[in-house]
């Protein structure tokens, strides 16, 4: 089928043409504030459809009706619409969910009427000095202008508007502060001050390193021999509910002497609770209850409190679950290297361990250079003569 264009206004086009000798799609033109133009396209099965919709545009057209306020949806209708499609195919259910909240109490009280091809820079500022005003700041401001530049991106990558305004913004600036680990005496009088049932739950936690969603998900069929049936392993999952995004979310922690300590008292632990064996579908570190323990519940009154007895300083969000996998972490890359910590967290980059999860230990830098130093100093100061006076 020929191509026929027809010029209704100045920068306004209407295309029909045929795509693939199976569907048609128009092509609109439309004007934007800033005296720009974007195109938006409509897609049809058939020919005759197809030049039933373009002779639509055509008579809205002569009678003064606007194309752009007709054809692109406000942001609250790209949100629930194209955005969400996006979402679910690319991101992971807590990361759709936190998606959804910042969407909710931030950014659509003020763009959620706006047309996508209508938003500015200036909006994307406004949104960020309400989210401010509505106490987001660091972290969570910056996660916020992050869902803009995609969502616009997105829009983009449709045909919906020509350029992302977040692109010239910077993104607001973030700190992220060092997480606090814990030294052995710290740990070791933390333990004491925590009740024996939780115990091997705490000791689990360092001696596999594991976020508190893998740990309290491992069942007991999870333990198994290697290849070589030489030594025990306990297979840790990320995202057991669903297909992993990585190989590296399933890994394998040695069971050695403390790690070991724990599964046996957990075994017998876990007879008490339920009033029987555990079955190779139990889990592992369970509640009093035989469910999952509630992490907030561990924290609040099992952990703050036991920090609190032993003397350890607490600091806001910094002391939960999550501080043994640091303190584990941090130790194996002090005792074993970089790439050891890397397998040993699980993680997919080497630059997050070094970053967030490695902590500097002042004794270790200092004797690095007492190595240094004997180790080149030793060999030059054979070759160099001694100061001499000045006279």
């Amino acid at each position: 089928m020929a191509r026929t264009s027809r010029r209704i206004a100045l920068y306004l086009y209407e295309d029909l043409r045929r795509k693939g000798g199976k569907r048609f799609f128009i092509k609109l033109w439309l004007p934007t504030p800033d005296g720009g133009r974007r195109f938006l396209t409509k897609y049809f099965n058939t020919v005759q459809e197809a030049k039933l919709k373009l002779a639509e545009y055509q008579v809205e057209r002569a009678q003064g009706r606007a194309w752009s306020a007709q054809g692109l949806p406000n942001l609250a209708t790209f949100a629930a619409t194209e955005w969400q499609v996006y979402s679910e195919q690319r991101h992971k259910s807590s990361t759709r969910q936190c998606n959804k909240s910042r969407l909710k109490n931030f950014i659509l009280p003020v763009l959620g009427e706006k047309s996508v091809g209508e938003i500015t820079p200036r909006d994307i500022l406004a949104v960020e000095s309400a989210a401010q005003r509505r106490g987001a700041h660091g972290k969570s401001l910056r996660e916020v202008h992050n869902l803009l530049a995609s969502m616009l991106g997105l829009a983009c990558r449709l045909e919906l508007r020509r350029d992302n305004p977040a692109a010239a913004l910077e993104r607001p600036r973030y700190e992220r502060p060092e997480k606090p680990v814990l030294t052995p005496e710290q740990f070791c009088r933390t333990l004491a001050e925590i009740d024996s049932y939780w115990q091997p739950h705490v000791v689990g936690l360092l001696h596999t390193g594991a976020r508190a969603s893998e740990f309290f998900a491992l069942l007991w069929e999870d333990l198994e021999r290697d290849t070589e049936g030489a030594a025990v392993l306990l297979r840790l999952h990320r995202g057991r509910d669903g297909t992993l995004k990585h190989p590296r979310h399933r890994r394998a922690v040695w069971v050695k002497a403390g790690l070991t300590w724990a599964l046996d008292h957990q075994w017998a632990n876990s007879r008490l609770v339920r009033g029987r064996e555990p079955q190779p579908a139990d889990l592992i570190f369970c509640g009093k209850r035989g469910r999952a323990p509630d992490g907030n519940y561990l924290r609040k009154f099992v952990l703050q409190p036991a920090f609190e007895r032993a003397g350890v300083p607490v600091g806001h969000r910094t002391h939960g679950l999550h501080i043994f996998r640091h303190t584990a972490t941090s130790e194996i890359f002090h005792t074993a290297g970089a790439k050891a910590a890397q397998a040993f967290a699980g993680h997919l980059s080497a630059i997050t361990t070094m970053d967030t999860y490695v902590h500097r230990k002042p004794q270790v830098e200092e004797r690095a250079a007492e190595d240094f130093d004997q180790h080149f100093w030793s060999l030059s100061r054979s070759v160099l003569e001694e100061p001499k006076g000045v006279n």
